[in-house]
């Protein structure tokens, strides 16, 4: 079984880092007003720290950013281009990730009686796992 989360990180503060880089690319999809500004500030560090990451002896051996690497290897994809294809996976990862929590939380909020229903009827929502 492959893992998909290609990273196996080993600080401390890994999941601070990436929220702020993930804060950071996506608030390069709207308005450059104040709140981007803060988020761009707020990730300061945080590229070298990502790019970091997507080294060869930073990944999951298992996982799909170690295949890219394998892939490199072989020849199919270019050596200097693996770690920015590995960087493309956690960006792409990270906005769609914010997106579909964003988007669960809007409609739950939209619909209270489902909510309701579902939390004294979970069995009815089984399909769902």
């Amino acid at each position: 079984m492959c893992s998909l989360t290609p990273w196996v990180f080993h600080e401390r503060d890994a999941s601070r880092t990436s929220v702020k880089q993930g804060a950071a690319n996506f608030a390069t999809f709207g308005r450059q007003n104040e709140v981007a500004q803060e988020h761009h500030l707020a990730a300061e560090g945080t590229y070298d720290w990502v790019i970091s990451n997507c080294a060869r002896e930073r990944l999951d051996p298992n996982g799909m950013g170690a295949g890219i690497w394998r892939e490199a290897d072989a020849g199919n994809i270019p050596q200097e281009e693996a770690t920015l294809l590995v960087r493309a996976m956690l960006s792409a990862g990270l906005d769609s990730t914010i997106i579909a929590i964003g988007n669960t939380l809007s409609l739950l909020s939209q619909h209270p009686r489902t909510v309701r229903e579902g939390a004294r009827e979970p069995e009815a929502y089984e399909a769902c796992n």
